[in-house]
């Protein structure tokens, strides 16, 4: 590995605070439970019934999709010589480059704002 390549520091960051497993979760049984109540004993949930079609999608969305993408979720960030590199999987799918001078531009003009 070349010396501009090279990792100073790597850090991996899974979203997996137990707050967050607790809303998603908790969100995710209640769809489950209207669900599974609607289609086994085909009554209406509540004063403004969904339809069949709505509740099914609330369920692939809420129920299942949702889950996958909040368990795939990770922010990985790296320092090198040549800049500082992240990446927010699943929305990034390889590193992106910010270049270390641009972070101290910032940097001072927060100092001089302050």
């Amino acid at each position: 590995m070349s010396a501009e390549q090279a990792t100073y520091f790597r850090e991996i960051k899974k979203f997996d605070q137990l707050w967050m497993q607790l809303l998603v979760v908790g969100t995710a049984a209640l769809i489950w439970y209207f669900a599974i109540y609607a289609a086994d004993l085909w009554k209406p949930v509540g004063n403004y019934p969904e339809y069949d079609n709505s509740l099914v999608i609330m369920w692939l969305t809420s129920g299942i999709v949702f889950l996958i993408f909040m368990y795939s979720m990770s922010l990985v960030v790296e320092v090198r010589n040549s800049g500082l590199y992240f990446q927010f999987y699943p929305f990034h799918l390889s590193l992106k480059r910010t270049l270390l001078f641009r972070i101290s531009e910032v940097m001072e003009f927060v100092n001089i704002v302050h």
